[in-house]
């Protein structure tokens, strides 16, 4: 018995690897190009454009020996032959009259050209528009503590010298200690504008490319006290960020230009200490790409290719956020531990490439159908701040150093699919045709400082300026320079 056993489970062993053999095989399409790559030193986006362009060959050298062929198949399977007859050539093995005459590295830059790994650059747009707009949504709360019913949290006395001052500053009394209840009922509403410029770079990865980037984003507000502990609002973003691919650094060249709205609505509970945040809100961006294709032709009378790429697509995100703090006040110094928790949840709906050779034709065959994308991000970040008061007669200053930990709990590989437009309809549900090329792995924890300055004037006005800097964010260079007023009333 326990030999039988035994064999039906070496059996069941054998059937698996078997069977994951097979499936194996049947992902990785037979030809010179995919040889090529398992032999040669291709990194892994290289071997993702090898196998994609493959397939499709295999597909099309069937249909265009068929009647049914149509133009756009011609000119895909054009393309592909020249890519499989290179491979043929370095293997020193079937046709090579259309090979493009590379060596083995030209021929992995020219498979690099062909893919869409340039797409990953619009997530990252979109994420760090989130990111940018809850961080701002972060701070406004902070300045907003500070604000009418805030002002007496300045020590843990509700009648201490700053009070008074402050008060003084805003006209609304003439001496002697300052109510905090009395201020806050003479401030209900409150308006904000904030405005930010952030900049950076990424380094590349055998996966993603190398690229710079900045942006401009505004933020406008309005909130509302219900009670000296209750307050909800509601703000608008806009954002308009640029990346440009790092051509010396990558086999890429062209950019994406990003620019979107963004809606959320927000609340926030004060007790005598702890506070309670929470937000909800939605984010629409439209990204315009512009992708190059180039790579030579060695071979007289073989093309090469020189064409630009270009796409718009749109993108939506929902948001959710929610933090906790609790300061803890000396005097009017303040140590204050919290957490936040933010969520999102990111559709970029699919497009169609539209393409043009330098000479203006647009008889071109590197368009391509790229599919949807999803995924989502979800941020642990505690953190702590360091913040002192100080109270001159028009107001009061308030310097403040943050120091958080970010931890990506969704940290999935995502994998941007595309095929060739042109052949779509001969090639859609062929397998291996599709280019699944994979982005890098999110980096799972990471830290960010900021440092700034919050000043609380008479008449309801404050205002604030920041620097924060992103650090051990895997090859991202990441800062951004905020600041902006808010007026109560």
């Amino acid at each position: 018995m326990r030999d039988l056993r035994r064999r039906l489970t070496h059996g069941a062993v054998l059937g698996s690897l078997l069977l994951a053999s097979s499936a194996f095989a049947q992902t990785v399409p037979p030809g010179s190009l995919t040889d090529l790559a398992a032999r040669a030193d291709f990194n892994a986006l290289e071997r993702a454009a090898a196998f994609a362009n493959q397939a499709t060959y295999n597909r099309l050298s069937v249909v265009c020996g068929q009647a049914t062929c149509s133009a756009g198949d011609q000119l895909v399977f054009n393309e592909t032959r020249r890519l499989v007859q290179t491979a043929n050539e370095l293997l020193g093995s079937g046709p090579t009259q259309f090979s493009l005459g590379l060596d083995s590295e030209g021929l992995g830059f020219a498979l690099r050209w062909t893919a869409a790994e340039e797409y990953a650059g619009q997530g990252a747009a979109t994420t760090n528009f989130a990111s940018s707009q809850l961080s701002a949504l972060s701070t406004r709360l902070a300045v907003l503590r500070w604000g009418v019913s805030g002002l007496r949290r300045a020590s843990n006395q509700r009648d201490d010298e700053a009070d008074v001052l402050l008060a003084e500053a805003r006209g609304q009394v003439k001496g002697g200690g300052a109510s905090s209840d009395t201020l806050a009922e003479g401030y209900r509403w409150g308006s904000f504008i904030d405005g930010s410029y952030g900049y950076g770079s990424k380094d590349p990865t055998d996966l993603e490319d190398a690229f710079d980037f900045d942006s401009q984003e505004f933020t406008i507000g309005v909130d509302y006290r219900f009670s000296r502990s209750l307050v909800a609002g509601l703000m608008f973003g806009y954002s308009d960020k640029e990346i440009d691919f790092d051509s010396s650094a990558s086999v890429v060249d062209g950019g994406i230009l990003s620019d979107g709205v963004s809606a959320i609505f927000f609340g926030m509970w004060e007790g005598d200490r702890a506070y309670l945040t929470g937000s909800v809100g939605y984010q629409t961006l439209t990204h315009d790409t512009t992708r190059r294709i180039t790579y030579p032709s060695l071979t007289p009378g073989v093309p090469g290719a020189n064409s630009t790429a270009t796409s718009s697509a749109d993108s939506g995100t929902i948001l959710f956020t929610a933090s906790t703090g609790y300061p803890i006040r000396i005097g009017k110094f303040s140590i204050e531990p919290s957490v936040n928790v933010n969520y999102s949840d990111v559709t970029i709906d699919a497009f169609t490439e539209r393409s043009r050779r330098a000479d203006g034709s647009t008889n071109d065959p590197f368009d391509l159908r790229v599919a949807e994308q999803s995924f989502e991000t979800f941020l642990v970040v505690p953190a702590i701040k360091l913040q002192y008061v100080f109270a001159p007669r028009f107001g009061a200053l308030i310097p403040y150093f943050i120091g958080r930990y970010h931890a990506e709990l969704s940290n999935d590989v995502r994998s941007i699919s595309s095929q060739y437009a042109d052949a779509i309809n001969s090639i859609s549900g062929t397998a291996g045709t599709s280019f699944a090329v994979e982005t890098d792995e999110p980096d799972d924890a990471y830290y960010s400082v900021a440092g700034g300055m919050t000043v609380v004037l008479g008449n309801g006005l404050n205002g604030y300026v920041q620097y924060m800097k992103v650090l051990e964010f895997e090859n991202y260079d990441d800062a951004v320079i905020t600041g902006g007023f808010r007026y109560e009333f």
